[in-house]
């Protein structure tokens, strides 16, 4: 799938700069004024990343990063700044950027920020479309299906699901079979591997 780079700057001839030395290895940039342009007209899911200008006092474009995150977008956001403070990167680190570039940027270290952050869109991309998909199977099962699904990923067998849940072992086997149908498992570890994938992290035991 093509990706698309989405470019934040109040200054035109900087966005026109920026935009012919990405031209090397990509389409045209899309050009935004400010974070509110950009959310405003982001309606593009392709994988891609953010380049934002830190220009304004105080750093506004910071609060990119937040808005996109509020407004579910995974875009990797790649700070611009005109000084290479160290207090300007900290604070865009702050802000959850994933990269911050400080001026003057060489050409070829741009290009390959913005590989690696849309690598990096795209492995989201691909894990949020897998829970997605997981999320519509869920909703597919009936209420005993979800219990007999997490009686099998606590580990319990037939006779115990069917003791848990005071019915017969035939009708855990009907409904462990409609569960995995529903769920695309051919295994036991598939269907526990797919069920951790949607359960949130903060109800998993700890390992570390």
């Amino acid at each position: 799938m093509e990706s698309v780079i989405h470019l934040v700057d109040e200054d035109p001839g900087a966005r026109d700069r920026l935009d012919r030395v990405l031209r090397r290895a990509y389409p045209p940039c899309r050009d935004y004024r400010d974070a509110d342009d950009l959310l405003l007209r982001l309606v593009d899911d392709r994988p891609g990343c953010v380049l934002v200008a830190l220009r304004t006092p105080g750093m506004a474009g910071l609060r990119t990063q937040q808005r996109l995150r509020e407004a579910g977008s995974t875009l990797s956001v790649i700070f611009l700044g005109d000084s290479p403070r160290v207090s300007a990167a900290v604070g865009a680190m702050h802000a959850g950027a994933e990269d911050f570039l400080a001026s003057p940027i060489d050409d070829d270290t741009l290009i390959e920020t913005v590989q690696q952050a849309i690598a990096r869109d795209r492995r989201r991309k691909v894990r949020q479309a897998a829970r997605q998909a997981l999320r519509e199977r869920l909703a597919r099962l009936t209420p005993r299906e979800r219990e007999t699904l997490e009686a099998v990923v606590s580990g319990l067998s037939n006779k115990g699901i069917a003791e848990a849940l005071s019915i017969s072992p035939k009708t855990v086997e009907l409904h462990r079979a409609h569960m995995m149908h529903k769920m695309g498992a051919g295994s036991v570890a598939e269907v526990v591997k797919l069920y951790l994938l949607e359960r949130p992290v903060g109800n998993r035991q700890r390992t570390d």
